[in-house]
């Protein structure tokens, strides 16, 4: 979490000492906790107390959308040419978590809480995280090779329930929450101005506000994601997860990007949800999970 935030300070403050201790940390993170014999995924915690040396899916997630973040600040920066070593490296490091953990992505679609231990609970919430960084890596470094397993995880996540029907079309689902979200952000900062601030923010009911839509597999009637992993206790399975509904806006987001600039290197996906559905679909469930986010539905 730390690394992101030094490389983009060290840049705003033309520090480029920061930038390289925003490289060095990563560097550091990597040498003791990556696990070669498991293909490079990353161990979870190691030193210390309370260590655990299985590969936490979630953690996984982290360190390679970190690591990104690290990347993307460098390669947009003053110093993009003369950190090309550093540059390259968070790269394969990146790389080296996918080759690693993408091996153990479920028939699902979905991740294990532990990648590699099929008797813990299947997570979406580092399913999405994960999938995320395909689509930035693909963005920032042109690397295609685990496209085809994240459009399989982003097609799991945003799945019809079995069975559903609905009579709200993607484009009007996207209409009703872009109308809602406004309209209740416009109020919730209206109530702040004025001396019933409680009576005024109790009339935003966020479940009378959400938006209606198709019934998805893996989002709750409330647009919380499911299964996800107890954020508070890793080894548990957990009902709702910020964190979760944070790599579902950041899935979105990534894919949005790559598909913007035409799908570079889908070629080597099989196309998923394909036409303008997908992105109304996809849109559709950003939107809910914002909303839960803002208001805790």
């Amino acid at each position: 979490m730390v690394p992101p935030f030094l490389a983009y300070y060290g840049v705003l403050t033309q520090n480029q000492s920061l930038v390289q201790q925003a490289y060095d940390q990563c560097r550091l993170y990597r040498q003791y906790l990556v696990d070669e014999k498991a293909g490079g995924m990353w161990r979870h915690i190691v030193l210390g107390q309370n260590t655990d040396s299985g590969h936490w899916s979630t953690g996984n997630g982290w360190a390679a959308a970190g690591m990104l973040r690290v990347l993307g600040t460098i390669q947009h920066s003053q110093y993009a040419k003369s950190m090309k070593k550093q540059a390259k490296d968070l790269t394969n490091w990146v790389s080296e978590i996918h080759g690693g953990i993408y091996a153990h992505l479920r028939s699902s679609g979905l991740f294990g809480n532990y990648a590699d231990d099929s008797s813990t609970f299947d997570d979406a919430s580092s399913t999405a995280i994960l999938a995320s960084t395909v689509y930035r890596l693909a963005l920032l470094a042109g690397i295609h090779t685990h496209l085809p397993q994240a459009e399989q995880s982003r097609k799991a996540l945003f799945a019809p329930a079995n069975g559903s029907s609905s009579s709200n079309t993607p484009s009007s689902s996207i209409s009703s929450a872009a109308s809602t979200l406004s309209a209740s952000a416009s109020r919730t900062a209206s109530s702040k101005t004025t001396a019933t601030a409680t009576s005024a923010s109790s009339s935003v009911s966020p479940s009378a506000t959400a938006p209606v839509g198709p019934a998805l597999q893996h989002f709750t009637s409330d647009m919380w994601l499911t299964p996800v992993v107890n954020p508070d206790s890793f080894g548990q399975q957990g009902t709702q997860s910020p964190e979760g509904q944070a790599f579902v806006v950041e899935l979105y987001s990534a894919w949005r990007d790559w598909a913007a600039l035409g799908s570079p290197g889908a070629n080597a996906a099989a196309s998923v949800m394909g036409g303008a559905g997908a992105g109304e679909v996809a849109l559709w469930v950003c939107l809910g999970v914002i909303l839960t986010l803002l208001y805790g539905v």
